[in-house]
């Protein structure tokens, strides 16, 4: 019925286009087997009947056309079409362990003219990134090259892990440059199999000025020599914030190694743990030299422990150094032999400590701030010295060891010069002029 109703709509549009109406007589006959539908003729019209097998129909009968019935449902959903060309970003490599530019971080940089045309070169000075997505990043004995204005992204501490095993005193897992390392975390690891001489997590050369932030390091295993960060930078600057640098279970563990490095440090975090030397921080500058060095809200954690013969802890060990240090908690134990919270020597170096905390309760011949007799300058303020020895201790008659609102607390006072002024011990119990 509805193709009926739909092939007389249409010859009726027809009749309408065509100049015919209703005033007219019009007729249509109908193929009463088919269907189908032809023009009645003039005689066909005026007997309103058909040749045999048609059934005629008077058009002037059909009323207007009806509303429009409801929609039909949807048809079945098309093939998905191709993928689109993937983002890229100019100056920008992705390294992940799929679906990035490069797997392997240490290809990426080797690659490094392909995505980075120039960097730091006069006159753009042109700044790079390379991208590291979530995964395990194994570059065994290789070292990952950092090259200058190309930073190195991952996307968390927790996230992002480049690990090796790389035997050097000169380079690391990861050798710096001027440029930025960020959210990832960096391990020399020679815990498993044999052991090594220097085991380095990141190692910052000469004249290089390198930021380091949300960074988390680490060098472990039975190596002579194990250090977090090792920076020497003659003539740059090395730059941590939020930065955690660990070395343990070496002969001699360095969780943050300065060789005349110059250093800003916010909100770090060095330890160092077991074998016969732990240093939490080691400063050491040649005679000629003097870096100046700031240290900020940070933890300082060092414990020696090795199972056998005598052992020595050093929270921060100071050689030629000035540093200038606010609130910082330094804590030194476990060495069978000496604890030392700060440890000075020679004339070129100073201290300053502000709100500093030095944590030295728990050890075996403990030294909270210890200036030995080749010691510079020493002025402590507003901080607290607690030790099992000694609290201070100023070997250098020469130096001017200066406390100030302070609270020395746990061992006594060793002799020397010291100038005090508002000191008390762990009974509040206010100290004299030279702290005694």
């Amino acid at each position: 019925m509805m193709k009926k109703l739909i092939v007389l709509a249409m010859m009726l549009g027809f009749f309408v286009a065509t100049g015919f109406s209703q005033a007219q007589e019009v007729g249509l006959c109908q193929n009463k087997k088919t269907g189908a539908y032809r023009f009645a003729t003039a005689t066909e019209i005026k007997t309103s009947k058909c040749a045999a097998g048609y059934t005629f129909v008077d058009i002037n009968q059909i009323g207007p056309q009806g509303p429009q019935g409801p929609q039909g449902p949807p048809g079945p959903k098309g093939d998905k079409g191709d993928t689109g060309p993937a983002r890229k970003f100019a100056s920008v490599a992705v390294v992940a362990k799929s679906g990035g530019d490069y797997t392997d971080p240490v290809a990426a940089m080797a690659d490094l003219s392909s995505w980075c045309a120039n960097p730091c070169v006069y006159p753009s000075y042109d700044h790079c990134l390379l991208k590291i997505m979530p995964g395990t990043y194994n570059i065994g004995s290789n070292t990952l090259q950092m090259q200058d204005c190309v930073d190195i992204e991952g996307v968390g501490e927790a996230d992002t892990l480049i690990t090796g095993k790389v035997d050097s005193s000169t380079t690391g897992v990861v050798m710096g440059a001027s440029a930025e390392l960020r959210f990832l975390t960096v391990w020399n690891d020679f815990w498993q199999g044999s052991g090594g001489s220097n085991a380095i997590a990141i190692y910052v050369p000469d004249t290089k000025w390198m930021y380091m932030k949300n960074v988390s390091v680490m060098s472990r295993g039975p190596v002579t020599n194990a250090y977090g960060i090792y920076s020497l930078t003659w003539g740059g600057v090395t730059f941590m914030e939020n930065v955690t640098a660990d070395a343990r279970f070496g002969t001699n563990n360095y969780g943050i190694y300065g060789n005349a490095a110059l250093v800003s440090m916010t909100n770090v975090n060095a330890n160092a743990t077991g074998g016969t030397y732990a240093y939490g921080l080691y400063f050491g500058s040649p005679d000629n030299a003097m870096p100046n060095i700031e240290i900020n809200h940070s933890n300082v954690t060092a414990n020696a422990n090795s199972s056998g013969g005598d052992t020595y802890s050093y929270g921060i060990y100071n050689r030629n150094y000035g540093i200038t240090m606010q609130d910082v908690k330094v804590t030194s134990s476990l060495a069978t032999k000496y604890n030392n919270g700060i440890l000075q020597e020679h004339g070129l170096s100073s201290l300053t400590l502000i709100d500093v905390v030095v944590d030295v309760t728990m050890a075996n011949q403990g030294f909270g701030v210890f200036n030995a007799n080749t010691g510079g300058n020493v002025t402590i303020d507003r901080s607290t010295i607690q030790a099992s020895t000694n609290t201070v201790r100023n070997d250098n008659g020469s130096a001017t060891f200066r406390v100030g609102a302070t609270k020395l607390s746990g061992g006594g006072v060793a002799s020397g010069t010291l100038t005090c002024v508002g000191v008390y011990d762990g009974n509040y119990a206010s100290l004299n002029a030279s702290c005694h």
